[in-house]
């Protein structure tokens, strides 16, 4: 029991410094130097955008982006599909729908919206 709790926290512990490293050299390759992003803004919001500008507080270069599925509402054709299957698709599919959408955070004024 103990080696496994062992080789848990090992593994844990492997995958937090991969990530790490994953972040620093997303943010390296992004050609942001001046501080304001760190690696754990990478690792929760996404790839530093240089180009992109804040509607919010109109700064650039301090916006990061990442895709997401976000639930859109009930899909009609699963609502057909549960009639007419008596309900038992929906323990397969569900009702809602999911879109992909880009979600944006900026790090200067710490506003996050989707597009």
């Amino acid at each position: 029991m103990f080696l496994w709790i062992l080789g848990a926290i090992a593994l844990l512990a492997i995958i937090i410094i991969a990530g790490d490293a994953d972040a620093k050299a997303k943010l390296e390759r992004s050609g942001i130097t001046d501080g304001s992003i760190t690696p754990s803004d990478v690792t929760l919001y996404g790839t530093p955008q240089p180009a992109f500008i804040c509607p919010h507080c109109q700064e650039k270069g301090k916006v990061l982006t990442k895709t997401i599925k976000k639930k859109a509402g009930i899909s009609g054709a699963k609502a057909t599909g549960a009639i007419l299957t008596g309900g038992m698709s929906l323990l397969a599919t569900g009702l809602s729908r999911k879109d992909v959408v880009t979600e944006a955070h900026c790090t200067n004024c710490k506003s996050t919206w989707q597009f």
